[in-house]
């Protein structure tokens, strides 16, 4: 029996989580104490201000030299999130948001295989902001700024707070209504979230990626999405499976299990909404 055979209940029922291969799909970095991540890679770029402020360019020799901060986890295409980060840019300055491999180009070491924001500081090209080639604002500030970016299925948001007080409002954004589509080198190696620039003077505050609130929540142990737990539910997955026990020789199901929550597993099976958890 296939998987694509059984219900989307059932299915994330009987998938246990995999062992962590050590980086955190969500996480946050606050950049208040050290660069260093189990979650992120290209810190050896960057530095922490005195006083813990956030992190930096360690040195640059101009603009073509940008490095980039990326996440170790490289399957974010096949995950849902929100992906934010708080920043202050220098002058004479570009920023790259985004998903991707993130690797830097022949050409000013701009990011290959991504798409992200492309963000210029007020005395750049009026500051605007860009992703395939729309622009989609311009900065008039230094800032704080704060980009959000939302994925949900095939879907994601781009957003920018262009002076972001602790509550994020939008002053812009664009939707790519089909990843697939538009981005196709998003695969399961080279689908990093990323960020990063030139010069020394550009600070990164902090880092959240978390999982999107807005995605499909559920019950691993509510196997057939009925808001209980009890013997209905292994019936309902022997009557797929004509075998064994659920869950055999463990102490019951790992999360979410007792209450609604986010399907954890970088894998390829995708968990329906359970109704009870909408």
């Amino acid at each position: 029996m296939r998987l694509d055979d059984l219900t989307p209940f059932v299915a994330c029922a009987l998938c246990l989580s995999a062992p962590s291969p050590g980086a955190e799909a969500y996480f946050e970095e606050t950049f208040r104490e050290s660069v260093e991540s189990p979650n992120i890679e290209g810190e050896e770029f960057f530095k922490l201000w005195a006083g813990g402020g956030g992190i930096h360019r360690l040195s640059s020799s101009g603009t073509s030299d940008r490095r980039y901060i990326r996440t170790l986890v490289t399957n974010y295409n096949r995950l849902d999130f929100l992906y934010e980060i708080t920043f202050l840019m220098a002058t004479d300055e570009i920023v790259f948001a985004g998903i991707g491999q993130a690797a830097p180009s022949s050409n000013f070491n701009e990011p290959l295989f991504s798409l992200n924001l492309r963000i210029h500081s007020p005395d750049v090209a009026d500051g605007k902001v860009e992703i395939l080639g729309v622009i989609i604002g311009n900065l008039k500030t230094r800032g704080p700024h704060r980009v959000r970016f939302a994925k949900r299925g095939n879907s994601m948001t781009y957003a920018l707070d262009a002076d972001f007080n602790g509550s994020f409002a939008a002053d812009m954004s664009y939707a790519v209504s089909d990843l697939a589509a538009v981005a196709p080198f998003l695969k399961d190696f080279g689908s990093r979230l990323f960020f990063g620039n030139s010069e020394v003077a550009t600070t990164y505050v902090d880092l959240v990626i978390a999982p999107n609130p807005d995605a499909a929540r559920f019950r691993r142990d509510d196997a057939n999405g009925d808001g209980k737990v009890d013997l209905a539910d292994p019936i309902g997955v022997l009557s797929f499976l004509y075998l064994g026990g659920l869950f055999l020789g463990t102490s019951g199901p790992p999360p979410p299990s007792g209450e609604c929550g986010f399907d954890p597993d970088q894998d390829e099976l995708n968990c329906g909404e359970s109704p009870t958890c909408r």
